[in-house]
């Protein structure tokens, strides 16, 4: 079944989540924008053992306010920028697709990053972000 594109403004995940999520707006820019000025770009996201449905794509179209992207590099290595920007995504997909809110940073040694709810349910949630 086909889906019609999701569209999601990024600047909307500090008002989604009870964590900081702000932050993570402008290592995701930069992560998503490279060296062009862009405002938005769009994403192929691929759900996996989600509800009845083994695997599908949607699309989703994030944007963002000229006044989000930052004026100054970024003052963190590029590991910190990549990872920073998976956490901004993962805000939006658990956010979009899951109906999940980040609640808290996972204690040292819980193995994972994020605690997340559903308003019934906690769960655990472990980002990583790579540079192909």
């Amino acid at each position: 079944m086909e889906h019609a594109p999701e569209m999601y403004r990024l600047e909307d995940i500090g008002q989604t989540h009870a964590i900081g999520a702000a932050l993570f707006v402008p290592f995701t820019i930069v992560r998503l924008c490279s060296e062009s000025p862009a405002t938005d770009t769009t994403l192929t996201v691929e759900l996996r053992n989600f509800g009845d449905v083994s695997s599908q794509q949607r699309t989703l179209h994030l944007s963002w306010s000229s006044t989000s992207m930052p004026t100054q590099p970024l003052g963190v290595p590029d590991r910190v920028i990549t990872e920073w920007a998976a956490y901004g995504i993962a805000c939006v997909v658990i956010a979009l697709y899951a109906g999940l809110t980040v609640r808290a940073v996972a204690a040292e040694g819980d193995r994972f990053d994020y605690w997340v709810d559903d308003g019934q349910y906690d769960y655990g949630i472990e980002v990583s972000g790579l540079i192909d």
